[in-house]
């Protein structure tokens, strides 16, 4: 099932954007930022490749993805301040961040239902009375407009609530999806471009080609599992 597909400060000189990686640069656009002190790692992942640099108090560990023939694309990124007693990740400096990648972000939070709206009392214009011995008689008993309005308004509250818990359902298996795939805890977020996870010791973005691979890995394993547990086992 595809999943549907939300910070201001300059972090340091890191944060200058000139300076910064960006999703879909290529390896050698990220050695231009970061230099070429940096250690490298492949056949660890689905991913091609993985660089871990530090630059200005900062780790930044990235993953590229690479399409046939074509160069080694970022398409992961992951900040983690190194003295995080003296340099945490503050709103400010997480919004820097992933505003170099999209100004556009929607929050990942469960929404809540509105409360149930307070029913007015009737108008006593639109109330039959005889004489001060007989009781009031409104015109919806007469009609059964009340008991109609009634149900109206409970099919409306049904279909509300039905559609919230579908939506959070959905926002959580997301959520969840996103944590996974970073091996990251924190508050998450989706855009149109990348999705983002992080807290106050870490913060990872990346793209949605990153999470295509990430689906293309898991459709590979079942795969791969399938067809060891339908394999007999011979000579036991």
């Amino acid at each position: 099932m595809k999943l549907f597909a939300t910070l201001i400060f300059v972090f340091a000189a890191l944060l200058v954007s000139p300076a910064m990686a960006r999703l879909g640069e290529t390896s050698d656009e990220c050695n231009q930022r970061y230099g070429e002190q940096y250690t490298e790692a492949v056949g660890k992942g689905f991913w091609a490749a993985e660089r871990k640099y530090e630059k200005n108090g900062v780790h930044v560990t990235i993953r590229f993805l690479r399409k046939g023939d074509g160069p080694l694309k970022a398409e992961f990124i992951e900040y983690k301040p190194v003295k995080l007693a003296d340099d945490r990740l503050t709103e400010a400096k997480i919004k820097a961040l992933m505003d170099n990648v999209s100004t556009e972000w929607v929050r990942l939070t469960t929404k809540v239902a509105p409360p149930v709206p307070v029913k007015p009392p009737p108008d006593p214009s639109k109330s039959l009375t005889t004489d001060k011995k007989t009781r009031v008689i409104s015109i919806g008993e007469t009609t059964g407009y009340d008991k109609k309005q009634a149900e109206k308004v409970a099919k409306e509250r049904k279909e509300l609530l039905d559609s919230i818990a579908a939506k959070n359902r959905d926002m959580s298996a997301l959520r969840a999806k996103i944590g996974k795939i970073a091996s990251g805890s924190g508050e998450a977020w989706a855009s149109s471009r990348a999705f983002a996870i992080g807290n106050q010791s870490s913060l990872a973005l990346f793209s949605d080609a990153y999470m295509n691979a990430f689906d293309h890995q898991v459709e590979l394993e079942k795969a791969r599992k399938a067809k060891a547990d339908a394999t007999p086992l011979t000579g036991l």
